[in-house]
């Protein structure tokens, strides 16, 4: 697996992608690359799925605005809820542009 997909992996946290996302355990295979960094790894593909569905409840709302950015995600990633997507959220937020 490369850097590069690994990395770009992070993005598909952001709720404008995961909403379409359609294959999430080879999403899961990718962001184990982090797993030592996360609180419960082993949940992390039932996370997702709640991540996933939990947007795409608020797209369907007219009067919710979904962030497009993964700055904007921390907010909404509950640390009780979502504590992997928390953590690989900070972690994307500090990689450097130039990886």
């Amino acid at each position: 697996m490369t850097v590069w997909l690994v990395v770009t992996s992070l993005f598909y946290l952001v709720p404008t992608l995961i909403i379409n996302h359609s294959d999430l355990q080879d999403l899961v295979k990718c962001l184990l690359f982090w797993e030592r960094d996360l609180p419960s790894a082993s949940s992390l593909l039932s996370e997702l799925k709640q991540w996933q569905r939990f947007w795409k409840l608020k797209s369907e709302s007219l009067d919710n605005i979904i962030p497009a950015d993964l700055a904007h995600c921390i907010h909404a990633a509950d640390e009780d809820v979502f504590p992997n997507i928390r953590v690989l959220l900070i972690i994307a937020c500090t990689i450097p542009a130039c990886v």
